[in-house]
C-alpha cells in the first residue's frame, strides 16, 4: 500500500510528492524542501497513522488520488524501489507495471514542472583504475536492484521523448550524514565496535564515492525548475574517491579499537567508483560543499556516545 498526507496545503505554494518518504533520503529531502517553502506530500508503502491511501496493492492504478491533490502536484521526486541490492531475479512484469502507470499518473498532472528519478552509480561498471565514472560510462545491471533501476531510467526517457514528461535521472553514489544510514560500510564498523566484534578488511582496495545527504538534497532543490535538466542522466557524488581500508582503519584507530582482520581471499578484484560530476556542475551550477575527509570526524565524534 501506499499513502500520502495532504494537511493543509496552500492553495499557491509549490508542491512536491515523494515516492518513498520513509527511506533515508526521502526524509532528509521532506525536511529540506519544508525549509525551502514548498509543501510536500509523503508517500510510502509503509502503512502510517494518519496517512491517505493513495495506491492499491496490486498497484494497477493511481486513479484514487483525491483530484484536489492533483491539481497541487508541481514536482515528484521517486526514490522507492521493490528490491534489495542483492537480489537478482527480476520480477520484471511488476515493476514495469508499476513504473508505466506511475509515468502514465504523472503525465495527466496539469502543473506538473519535473519529475526527478533517483536511480545509482551502481549500475555501473566499476573502473580497474582511478578513471572517473561518466554518464556514458558501461553499466552492469546483474542484480535485480540494478534491473529495477535501469528500468525506471529507460521508461523514463521513453515518457520525456514521447510524452514530453520533464523528468531528469540522478544517479547518486553513496549517500551519508548523521544519523548514519543502515546496512553502509561506516554504520556496520561503528556497529562492530560497538559489539566489540572482529572488522574485515579486503585484501585488495575498494574505492567509493560518498556524498553527503545535505549536499543530495541541495542538488535536487537547484535541478527542480531549470528546463535544461529534462531528459538527461545525471551523476550527483562528490567526485572524490576514499579507500573503504583507509576509512575503516581510521574509525578504528580513532577509537582505539585494533580487532581488524584482512580476509583471506585473493580472488578479490579493484573495485573503483568515483563519479565525474562535470555534467551537473556545468548545468546548473552546483558542486558539493561537504566532503567526507573533514565530515568523519564529526561522525566519529557523535558516534563515539553510543559506544
Amino acid at each position: 500500500m501506499t499513502y500520502i498526507t495532504s494537511n493543509n496545503i496552500k492553495e499557491k505554494q509549490e508542491c512536491a510528492l515523494i515516492i518513498g518518504a520513509t527511506g533515508y533520503l526521502g526524509k532528509k529531502l521532506a525536511i529540506y524542501l519544508n525549509n525551502k517553502k514548498i509543501k510536500v506530500i509523503k508517500s510510502s508503502r509503509k502503512k502510517i497513522k494518519n496517512y491517505l491511501n493513495i495506491i492499491p496493492h496490486n498497484i494497477k492504478t493511481f486513479d484514487n488520488i483525491n483530484p484536489k491533490i492533483k491539481k497541487k502536484i508541481n514536482y515528484i521526486f521517486y526514490l522507492g524501489t521493490n528490491s534489495n541490492s542483492q537480489q537478482k531475479k527480476i520480477n520484471f512484469i511488476k515493476s514495469f507495471t508499476e513504473f508505466k502507470n506511475f509515468f502514465n499518473f504523472a503525465k495527466e498532472l496539469q502543473f506538473l514542472k519535473k519529475i526527478v528519478f533517483i536511480s545509482s552509480s551502481i549500475i555501473y561498471k566499476s573502473k580497474r583504475n582511478k578513471n572517473k565514472i561518466s554518464e556514458l560510462d558501461a553499466l552492469n545491471i546483474n542484480t535485480f536492484y540494478k534491473q529495477e533501476k535501469f528500468l525506471g531510467e529507460v521508461m523514463g526517457l521513453f515518457f520525456h521523448r514521447f510524452h514530453r514528461l520533464p523528468i531528469a535521472i540522478i544517479r547518486f553514489s553513496n549517500l551519508y550524514g548523521l544519523p548514519l544510514k543502515q546496512n553502509t560500510v561506516m554504520y556496520d564498523v561503528f556497529k562492530k565496535i560497538k559489539d566489540k566484534k572482529k572488522i574485515f578488511l579486503d585484501r585488495i582496495s575498494n574505492i567509493k564515492d560518498f556524498l553527503h545527504v545535505d549536499d543530495a538534497c541541495s542538488a535536487l532543490f537547484k535541478i527542480l525548475r531549470p528546463s535544461s535538466t529534462s531528459g538527461k542522466i545525471f551523476n550527483i557524488g562528490s567526485g572524490v574517491g576514499t579507500d573503504i581500508n583507509f576509512l575503516i582503519r581510521f574509525i578504528a584507530k580513532s577509537l582505539c579499537y585494533d580487532n581488524l582482520f584482512i580476509k583471506n581471499n585473493t580472488k578479490l578484484k579493484k573495485n573503483i567508483y568515483i563519479l565525474n560530476i562535470n555534467k551537473i556542475k556545468k548545468t546548473i551550477n552546483w558542486k558539493p560543499s561537504i566532503y567526507l575527509k573533514k565530515e568523519i570526524i564529526n561522525i566519529i565524534k557523535y558516534e563515539k556516545k553510543f559506544l
